[in-house]
């Protein structure tokens, strides 16, 4: 399993599902649903959450500690570099991810990662690697 999806392709069959003819729906409907499956991916894995959302709940949940009365957070920047390459280990994501996750890498190597910073790769991580 786990064939790779092609962007173009995906977006063709979807284009397909407004045609006329009923037959020429239902075959794209069909194939995309079959594409999806071998890929080893799910349309909630391939939709895009509203951003304002994830934002919203970004700033609730890992920003929290941010303010003067919270400990000092420690970082791991190994943990974070280890979940960052296997982010990048997955083709299944695209390649704007990858050129931000490598530019990660060079923040860090930099000491330009904040604690925050960190607490978004895990976050992320979670959220992309979750059954």
């Amino acid at each position: 399993m786990n064939e790779p999806l092609e962007r173009n392709q995906i977006i063709q069959l979807l284009t397909n599902l407004g045609k006329e003819q009923d037959d020429e729906v239902l075959s794209a409907a069909r194939s995309l649903h079959s594409r999806v499956t071998e890929s080893g991916l799910t349309w909630e894995d391939l939709l895009v959450e509203d951003q304002s959302e994830i934002n919203n709940e970004y700033q609730d949940n890992y920003l929290k500690d941010e303010d003067e009365n919270s400990p000092e957070i420690n970082v791991d920047e190994t943990q974070t570099l280890s979940l960052i390459e296997k982010l990048l280990a997955n083709d299944n994501f695209s390649s704007d991810l990858h050129e931000e996750l490598m530019e990660y890498q060079t923040e860090i190597s930099d000491g330009k990662f904040e604690p925050r910073d960190h607490r978004y790769v895990h976050a992320l991580y979670n959220r992309l690697t979750k059954s």
